[in-house]
């Protein structure tokens, strides 16, 4: 029986998902159509993202949102029907809980502050809940990300939002560019996320040329790490001791140099996610379906441990935690019956 098989009505957990690189494909049809008549957007009518991965590099990766996508969710309207269409996107694809991520957006000509860009994600939020009604299928949070080219002033401005929307909004993300930008200049930003009762989670290790920056950061004090893909020894030293979890997309980064391996054998709490299934083609069920064929034989008890262990660092508050695990638990059971 194939892994997608035996994957069938598990619930499914996502936390990281950027909003610019989940939007799904009929969505993106429906911006572009309208965009395209825009003074200015014509060319937008024959972009197309790239089919073939296997060439694709990070430095191939960020233009495509700056030349392409954040075209396309340039306007509160459009950055509503992007959210809630993703939203409706991971639910079909069978997630109980999702941290969608995204960066907060300036757009001076067309109106757009960045407490406006989170307030229209906010209103996508609010479309999909009224959707699902009373009978809850997926549980969604968001996080606020920082660019790491941002300034401390964007930086103290995401993290007012992030503050002001707590409970909605669960934590801060950095990420961006790796090879730009200096982390430290946001430890004071980061440090009062925390005090507030926000989660962190860092892009690191996404490059293996970026070893010596890993050690900024870690100042940051993540609870969690994006990819973790690359790590120096000191980094790894880090995260052993710390048991610091985390999030494995592997669609988005050579599934061969991947350590969901090496995760696991040190009890690692790991969580399985998409990253950006708009570009990489790759929705939630297969992070899971490669995870469950690295359990050789596929065994679902063991992914459903990987699963449940993950809930831990989840950035929810306890009672939706218990919920989720409850959703797992109905799930292990039914294999038995």
């Amino acid at each position: 029986m194939s892994s997608e098989s035996l994957l069938r009505g598990l619930h499914l957990i996502d936390v990281h998902c950027h909003l610019n690189g989940s939007i799904p494909p009929e969505a993106i049809a429906q911006l572009v159509a309208e965009k395209s008549l825009l003074p200015g957007n014509e060319d937008l009518a024959s972009f197309r993202l790239p089919t073939d991965m296997t060439s694709f590099s990070i430095h191939d990766f960020f233009p495509l949102f700056s030349s392409f996508i954040y075209r396309l969710t340039s306007s509160a309207s459009s950055v509503t029907f992007a959210t809630l269409s993703t939203l409706r996107y991971f639910a079909n694809c069978g997630c109980m809980y999702i941290e969608l991520r995204t960066t907060p957006r300036a757009v001076p000509e067309n109106g757009m502050t960045r407490r406006g860009y989170v307030e229209a994600v906010k209103a996508g939020f609010s479309a999909f809940e009224a959707e699902q009604g009373e009978g809850r299928a997926m549980l969604a949070k968001l996080i606020l990300s920082i660019d790491r080219r941002h300034t401390k002033e964007v930086a103290e401005e995401v993290v007012d939002l992030a503050v002001e929307h707590r409970g909605w909004v669960v934590g801060v993300d950095l990420c961006g560019d790796p090879t730009e930008g200096d982390s430290r200049e946001f430890v004071g930003a980061f440090g009062r996320a925390k005090r507030e009762g926000l989660g962190v989670t860092v892009h690191l290790g996404e490059l293996p040329s970026q070893l010596e920056s890993q050690a900024d950061d870690l100042l940051l004090q993540p609870d969690r790490l994006g990819h973790a893909t690359f790590l120096s020894p000191e980094t790894t030293t880090y995260i052993l001791k710390q048991k610091l979890p985390i999030e494995i997309c592997k669609t988005a980064t050579s599934i061969e140099e991947h350590h969901l391996g090496w995760a696991l054998e040190h009890d690692l709490p790991v969580l399985l996610c998409t990253d950006d299934p708009l570009i990489f083609h790759s929705p939630p069920s297969t992070e899971y379906s490669l995870a469950l064929s690295q359990c050789q034989p596929p065994r679902l008890e063991k992914l459903y441990e990987i699963v449940v262990q993950g809930t831990r660092a989840l950035f929810c508050n306890d009672e939706e935690r218990e919920w989720v695990r409850g959703k797992l638990r109905g799930w292990r059971k039914g294999l038995s019956e």
